[in-house]
Parts: C-alpha cells; structure tokens; sequence
C-alpha cells in the first residue's frame, strides 16, 4: 500500500471512530475522552483496525 493510500485509509478509520454514529455507541471512546473530547493518540494507534494498518504511532500522528 503506498503511503498516501495508508494515510488516506488511516484518516477514514479514525474519523469513523470520532463520528456522531460511532460515539453514540461506542462506550468504550467516550469513557477514554477527557473534558475537551480528546483521546491519546497511543489509545488509537492501539485499536485494532489501526494496527492492521500501521504499528508506526508516527503515521497515526501524521493524520
């Protein structure tokens, strides 16, 4: 996979995981937010769709 598809593929996982759709029931994310609705980037490079993608944290922090 080229690097600009991973990013791209990378991207969509992630906004998945920050939709409306996805937290509404997803318990999981919004017990991990804090008060600004931030999560670790180390807790999403943890899921596992992220790390069938990459294990590099550093491609993760680049979307």
């Amino acid at each position: 996979m080229s690097d600009e598809a991973l990013k791209d593929s990378l991207r969509k996982q992630i906004e998945y995981y920050f939709s409306e759709e996805n937290l509404q029931k997803d318990f999981f994310m919004r017990r991990r937010m804090d008060k600004d609705g931030f999560i670790p980037i180390a807790l999403i490079a943890s899921f596992h769709r992220v790390q069938a993608l990459t294990q590099d944290v550093g491609k993760v922090i680049e979307v």
